[in-house]
């Protein structure tokens, strides 16, 4: 699979997960305005006017529900955002960071998911909320996808860096091996001078048998 293709997922996964997350936020400022709403109508108790959000069209869990959907729904659209920034510079730190955004939102949005699991086992609701609750379990799934598409990029990237790596040091031998060679051959022809220059004429010497006269020229070319 090239480097094109994880990208091209990650970002449609990113900008699904924009217009559900962006859905879900919607449904949710609905319902937290309706209950808002319908609080000022009643004579609550002082635990209800520290937190006055009632639900008639709800159940027990309709509460919790609607205000975990509303963060989760913020913060997608927000880390959606930023991620789909960071996967157009497609490299390991923007990565990083998109993978760690989207890992903070996708636990959010389970955590919201398990009380609308919640809620739909206690029963007895509004299509509205039935709305919020199928957007719920639908963008958990996608931001799971998401975040596969991004680490599957993160792992191409690290093997692409790593055969990359590989080459720089295979040439950095040949080039070590041919300036080796190079000095070596340059030593070698500035001896064989030197002793041109010099060894010849003290062999000349009658100092000299004839057995090293005739190993100082054998080793010289």
């Amino acid at each position: 699979m090239g480097l094109g293709t994880p990208k091209s997922a990650a970002i449609l996964m990113l900008i699904l997960n924009l217009g559900l997350y962006f859905i879900v936020t919607m449904i949710a400022t609905w319902a937290v305005n309706y209950g808002i709403n319908k609080s000022h109508l009643l004579d609550l108790s002082p635990p209800a006017q520290i937190f006055p959000i009632y639900y008639p069209i709800g159940n027990m869990a309709t509460g919790f529900v609607v205000i975990f959907s509303l963060i989760a729904g913020v913060v997608g659209m927000t880390t959606s955002i930023t991620g789909l920034l960071n996967v157009l510079e497609w490299n390991a730190s923007n990565l990083h960071a998109a993978s760690f955004s989207s890992v903070t939102t996708w636990s959010i949005t389970l955590l919201a998911m398990g009380l609308a699991c919640k809620e739909i086992d206690l029963g007895y609701k509004d299509a509205n909320l039935r709305t919020l609750e199928v957007m719920t379990v639908i963008v958990s799934v996608t931001q799971m996808f998401c975040i596969g598409a991004i680490y599957t990029g993160l792992k191409e990237i690290a093997a692409h860096q790593r055969m990359l790596e590989s080459r720089r040091y295979l040439v950095g031998i040949f080039l070590f091996v041919v300036l080796y060679k190079t000095i070596s051959a340059v030593y070698y022809y500035a001896v064989i001078l030197l002793m041109k220059a010099y060894w010849i004429p003290i062999a000349n010497c009658p100092a000299f048998t004839s057995a090293t006269k005739r190993f100082l020229y054998s080793i010289i070319p």
